[in-house]
């Protein structure tokens, strides 16, 4: 139902309750009183409708942010050309699983590597972007 349908069930439902109530007509006053509701209901519904979709128009639905190599790499660069696994966890919304596989991915493409004097010294292995 529409919103201008909605509107004329919900002022008539209204109208004709006043007139059953000046009548004595409580039953009848019940039964126009309920037409009435149910015309506000669905004028809310439609202009709840009416919203979303102004809404959707003007504010589109966002992609969802995907985590990729670009990014992993800028994230780098920004931590002074090192990442630990640790570091693009607390980075990021990835899990270590995923954090250690893109990684290792970089890696095997050649945009980052393992030293593994450094991962001797402290124990951590940092992937160094150089």
């Amino acid at each position: 139902m529409n919103k201008t349908w909605a509107t004329i069930l919900m002022v008539f439902g209204f109208m004709a309750s006043a007139g059953a109530l000046g009548d004595g007509s409580y039953g009848g006053f019940i039964i126009t009183m309920a037409l009435g509701v149910t015309g506000v209901y669905f004028r809310n519904k439609a202009i709840a409708q009416e919203l979303k979709e102004q809404k959707e128009k003007f504010f589109p639905i966002q992609p969802k942010f995907e985590i990729n190599d670009d990014f992993i790499i800028r994230l780098a660069r920004r931590l002074n050309n090192r990442l630990s696994v640790e570091d693009l966890i607390t980075q990021t919304s990835l899990s270590r699983d995923d954090a250690k596989q893109h990684l290792e991915e970089l890696s095997q493409k050649g945009f980052c590597e393992i030293r593994l004097t450094d991962v001797e010294k402290s124990g951590k292995i940092y992937y160094y972007f150089d």
